[in-house]
């Protein structure tokens, strides 16, 4: 994981971009995300596929958005045992839309297990 993320910060070019709440113009390179599930609640019983059923959605929708490029990620279990992921990417994406769309796929998830 730490090639990957070593390689990415190599590749990146630092652009400039807007930040929407400061309306400032500021330099970019890459964006630390973490993505979690806020319970156990939101998990299926004895569902350990939560990369295709959560993470993989997720992505694939800021990709078709042409927000997501490059990026490496990563999963990993809090101590309440719930996952939640680490996505490093050159990408510049609102901290609103991270959130409206990964709220839409929990929700999503969720009523499909629900």
């Amino acid at each position: 994981m730490l090639r990957c993320c070593d390689i990415l910060i190599q590749i990146s070019p630092t652009k400039w971009v807007k930040n929407y709440y400061t309306k400032k113009w500021q330099k970019h390179k890459i964006s630390f995300i973490t993505l979690t599930i806020p319970d156990f609640e939101y998990l299926k019983e004895n569902d350990i596929d939560y990369n295709k059923n959560l993470l993989s959605p997720f992505i694939k929708s800021l990709q078709n958005n042409n927000k997501l490029h490059n990026y490496v990620w990563r999963l990993e279990l809090q101590e309440r045992g719930v996952p939640h992921w680490h996505l490093i990417t050159d990408s510049w994406i609102d901290l609103k839309l991270v959130q409206d769309t990964w709220d839409y796929y929990l929700y999503k998830y969720n009523s499909i297990i629900g």
